[in-house]
């Protein structure tokens, strides 16, 4: 029995250990059998052995699937990207964070997001600005302050009247 199907088109993705066009009830249309290694052998988690995509496990063929409708390996290299992640949780990104706070940061969360956002903004700072769009930020500022003048030139409550009515309880729904 397969343990996994997609369909795209007349093509049928299985994957399993009885995914075989004699034994696919879809036999008739184009079956594309994606969850055996490349001696035929079928043995759940195997995440490849090098060889092209179809021999490879693939742990669903909606990867397969998509990347038939869009053209390209871009889901089935996510897929194993995924895998091999779960296989060696220390490529993730997320243990390479963890790995830096501990080495730069003596695990110091708030330390490592400072020194991010510092980097973050150098890189920023760095970036070239143009004339046209330094001119374009200031004339949108010049007019949302103008906006801001006349909407408080219209006011006829002070701003504690208004602040008391709109955190008012009955406004609220309490």
């Amino acid at each position: 029995m397969p343990t996994g199907v997609a369909v795209f088109g007349e093509r049928t993705y299985t994957v399993g250990e009885s995914a075989s066009p004699t034994q696919n009830p879809d036999r008739g249309k184009d079956v594309a059998i994606i969850a055996r290694r490349a001696d035929g052998s079928f043995d759940p988690g195997f995440s490849g052995d090098g060889s092209n995509a179809t021999s490879a496990q693939l742990f669903h063929p909606t990867a397969a699937a998509v990347d038939a409708a869009q053209g390209g390996h871009h889901s089935r290299d996510a897929l194993q990207a995924a895998c091999a992640g779960l296989a060696d949780t220390a490529t993730l990104p997320s243990s390479r964070v963890l790995a830096t706070m501990e080495t730069d940061f003596d695990n110091s969360y708030t330390r490592f997001t400072r020194a991010q956002s510092s980097q973050t903004q150098a890189r920023l700072l760095r970036l070239p600005y143009p004339d046209d769009v330094a001119d374009r930020f200031e004339t949108l500022a010049e007019q949302s302050m103008q906006a801001q003048r006349q909407i408080e030139a219209n006011d006829r409550v002070s701003f504690e009247v208004y602040r008391a009515a709109y955190v008012a309880p009955e406004r609220l729904g309490h």
